[in-house]
């Protein structure tokens, strides 16, 4: 027994977490390459550039994660459709 949800249940549950990796991916690029250019300035004793490059990097993944919010709010449907093969795609037919 693979579950009660069904295909259509399923294939959206799978739509959703893809879209989730992919936008976490966002982040957590941008979390990594800040750590390193502040771990450089810090090793070389620049704090006054640590911090910039901190703060800039919390406003940066801000407006990129607030970009991601629009997108997911304004056009949703378009997400989706990503994922879904065209009309006239062999897989249909």
């Amino acid at each position: 027994c693979m579950g009660s949800l069904g295909t259509t249940a399923l294939a959206a549950n799978q739509i959703a977490n893809q879209l989730v990796y992919l936008v976490f991916m966002l982040p957590a690029g941008l979390s990594y390459a800040t750590s390193i250019r502040i771990g450089q300035h810090q090793g070389a004793g620049r704090r006054r550039e640590a911090l910039l490059v901190g703060r800039l990097a919390i406003g940066g993944g801000a407006l990129v994660m607030l970009g991601i919010a629009l997108l997911f709010w304004c056009f949703p449907g378009w997400l989706v459709d990503l994922f879904l093969p065209d009309e006239h795609s062999p897989v249909t037919e």
